[in-house]
């Protein structure tokens, strides 16, 4: 099983040493409560498609989670500054 959950979330305001916590939990309807699959991290100043492995939770330990991370796109009306 391959799930795909194409969440996508913006984040502003990162430090160059911060990093991002992931964390997955399955909600199946199947009880009140989610399970924790597990965690990853990355840092916040990385760019591109990252694989990383799932930590802790029940995960399989082969389970994954791909993050793309993209710059953020500049303003669509840029301001001129003149002196």
């Amino acid at each position: 099983v391959s799930p795909v959950w194409d969440h996508c979330c913006h984040v502003a305001g990162s430090h160059e040493h911060s990093t991002f916590s992931l964390s997955v939990f399955d909600s199946d309807f199947a009880g009140p409560e989610a399970d924790w699959l597990g965690s990853a991290t990355l840092p916040a100043n990385a760019t591109g498609v990252h694989t990383l492995p799932l930590q802790g939770g029940m995960a399989l330990p082969t389970s994954t989670l791909t993050v793309e991370l993209v710059p953020p796109s500049p303003p669509a009306n840029p301001i001129e500054l003149r002196a």
